[in-house]
């Protein structure tokens, strides 16, 4: 899996760089093709909206892309006052999506329980 982690107006430290990548590292799990994650992280400052008011409105925006092998790409866009609370909402939204694709895309090949019952009662021999 190949992660390209990009800032826009803001620079990353190190500690934020390696916080990002010890999260994705988790979504390899679900065992899916994970072709690259490419993660965007940007600043914005926004002025406030009543008259005199000198007060500033900070965000960070997540954008994460995800492409998969044999797949559509994936994609989360996550904004928050905090740096560390949007990463956690947006690989937290990822795994969300990829433990519903693993699931949907395994489930045809379980077993129901039904059958393995019938199959260890029939191979039970008095």
């Amino acid at each position: 899996m190949h992660t390209t982690i990009t800032s826009r107006h803001f620079e990353l430290t190190q500690a934020m760089k390696n916080y990002i990548l010890s999260l994705t590292q988790s979504l390899e799990k679900y065992q899916l093709d994970i072709l690259s994650v490419r993660i965007i992280v940007t600043y914005q400052e926004k002025k406030g909206s009543k008259k005199g008011e000198k007060k500033k409105k900070r965000s960070f925006g997540i954008d994460i892309t995800l492409s998969l092998a044999h797949s559509n790409t994936l994609v989360i866009n996550q904004i928050d006052k905090d740096f560390y609370a949007a990463v956690d909402l947006a690989i937290g939204r990822m795994h969300k999506i990829l433990r519903r694709y693993h699931d949907k895309h395994n489930k045809k090949f379980a077993t129901r329980t039904q059958d393995l019952m019938v199959s260890t009662i029939c191979t039970m021999k008095p």
